[in-house]
């Protein structure tokens, strides 16, 4: 891998069936070459990244829901209430169903925990 730059990106770690099992492949990437290698994880819930080894001197940080929920809820906003009635999930004949269908994916959106390895 000399002189070739690798950035990988998970999006939603959370949701792969064995994500220590992808994090220990990666290591094995890692430790031939940690100058080439930069990752980028993303999940709902905090994966124990820094119980690998080779990870126990990367970055983590946790991204309130407070900087997620207002992107969250615009998004929802358009694809549930903002578009005309043709394109939407409900065509506009419930609004009541509509309001409490943002509910509950507002709340389930939740915040986001990144982990930027870079060691």
């Amino acid at each position: 891998m000399s002189g070739v730059r690798l950035r990988v990106m998970i999006d939603a770690l959370d949701e792969c069936d064995k994500p220590m099992d992808l994090l220990a492949a990666l290591a094995e990437v890692y430790k031939q070459a940690p100058e080439n290698l930069e990752i980028l994880i993303t999940s709902r819930h905090e994966v124990r990244v820094k119980e690998i080894v080779e990870f126990t001197e990367c970055q983590e940080f946790g991204l309130n829901t407070s900087l997620t929920n207002a992107d969250m809820e615009n998004f929802i906003n358009l694809e549930v209430r903002r578009k005309n009635s043709y394109p939407r999930l409900l065509n506009g004949k419930y609004p009541e169903l509509e309001e409490r269908l943002i509910n509950v994916l507002n709340r389930k959106a939740n915040g986001m925990y990144v982990t930027r390895l870079i060691c």
